[in-house]
């Protein structure tokens, strides 16, 4: 059976100077956003243009996930380089990162996380991670946590041994039933954080993102009420963003960085870097709270599109058919768009074009 938005995306590519013919051989190195960029079809990106015909509608792109809840770094010295700034970012601004409702059922859905953290981690990876009695022993960074300790908090444990990012939802008292969020610790937030978010609302928290409330809401609202514990789902969320930091918030000023557009640069796409959020949702039994999970990836636009054509006509077919304030929501990509999209149709005619944009971005970039 053809796939009809597969198609699609090839008759756009298509009508926009450049053709990806099917003899084409995708390149199998190694890829930070988890090979998900090196398959073969469309259909696996986050990111691709509606069908011809079809009105734009923000989506929720749910699945099965067909991989475990937490999705590590094969490399040790990325996994401990990210756990040193989440460390880092919990020390220097606790208050931004993590939040908590003083509530008794918030609190029991940080001890249940952390409880699902301590039985998974040292099963799933026991060369990083030991336990001995409640004593979880980082062996990578040398760190140990006592969790049986009052005075540790299981946020805090949560955002310093995994790199993912974690919300606590539940039901808020109100006539619709909206979900809220309860608690959480968000170390790679991308332009928010857990200050301004708690106790709201999700469609009071996703007030700023474009047709959310019209295209998402209900579906957000059925899709959590629905959700029970054997079932988690998936879905990715993407952006593209001038600088490498994964920390994006108000209370930090990054330090300047060869790899980071300074502030006047608007319309040049040099520094342009494609961040991927793996979002996972799955309720906890006990509590009854649903985790929302953000695993945060992040690659130089041109060397995520780098011999990687289908993905350039990809990305360039959904920038097409992005509405206006969606294009600024995302970090006024509007200003941006025809240099970006005359890179794109050039990545994706072939990959020599692009060598000239990635020789700016080798520097070594969190990934």
């Amino acid at each position: 059976m053809r796939c009809l938005r597969h198609d699609a995306c090839l008759a756009r590519c298509r009508s926009n100077r450049y053709e990806l013919r099917p003899a084409i051989r995708l390149v199998t190195r190694a890829c930070p956003f988890k090979g998900i960029l090196n398959s073969q079809s469309a259909e696996d990106f986050p990111f691709r243009p509606f069908p011809d015909g079809k009105p734009y509608r923000l989506l929720l792109g749910l699945r099965h996930p067909d991989g475990p809840w937490l999705d590590p770094d094969e490399d040790d010295e990325v996994v401990a380089d990210e756990l040193r700034q989440r460390a880092k970012h919990i020390q220097e601004r606790r208050d931004a990162v993590i939040q908590q409702l003083d509530e008794p059922l918030a609190a029991e859905a940080g001890r249940e996380l952390l409880e699902q953290l301590l039985r998974e981690l040292p099963e799933r990876h026991p060369t990083r991670f030991r336990l001995q009695g409640a004593r979880l022993i980082n062996l990578l960074t040398g760190e140990v946590f006592d969790t049986a300790d009052p005075r540790v908090d299981p946020l805090e444990v949560a955002g310093r041994v995994t790199q993912e990012d974690f919300c606590l939802l539940a039901p808020g008292d109100g006539d619709d039933g909206a979900y809220r969020l309860i608690g959480g610790v968000v170390a790679f937030p991308a332009h928010w954080s857990m200050a301004e978010k708690l106790g709201k609302t999700l469609p009071q928290i996703h007030a700023p993102v474009p047709r959310w409330r019209s295209d998402a809401a209900h579906l957000v609202h059925s899709f959590m009420s629905r959700l029970a514990p054997p079932q988690p789902r998936i879905r990715w969320n993407w952006t593209l963003l001038p600088t490498a930091e994964l920390h994006l918030s108000r209370f930090y000023t990054p330090p300047p960085a060869p790899h980071t557009a300074p502030p006047d640069d608007t319309t040049g796409i040099e520094h342009l870097h494609l961040r991927l959020e793996r979002q996972m949702f799955h309720r906890l039994p006990r509590s009854g709270a649903v985790v929302f999970t953000i695993r945060t990836y992040q690659q130089p636009l041109a060397r995520a599109v780098r011999d990687r054509p289908l993905v350039a006509a990809a990305l360039a077919g959904a920038l097409r058919d992005l509405p206006h304030e969606h294009l600024q929501y995302k970090s006024d990509l509007h200003l941006r768009l025809p240099a970006l999209l005359a890179f794109l149709d050039e990545a994706a005619a072939g990959p020599v074009a692009v060598a000239a944009v990635a020789s700016v971005v080798e520097a070594p970039t969190a990934v």
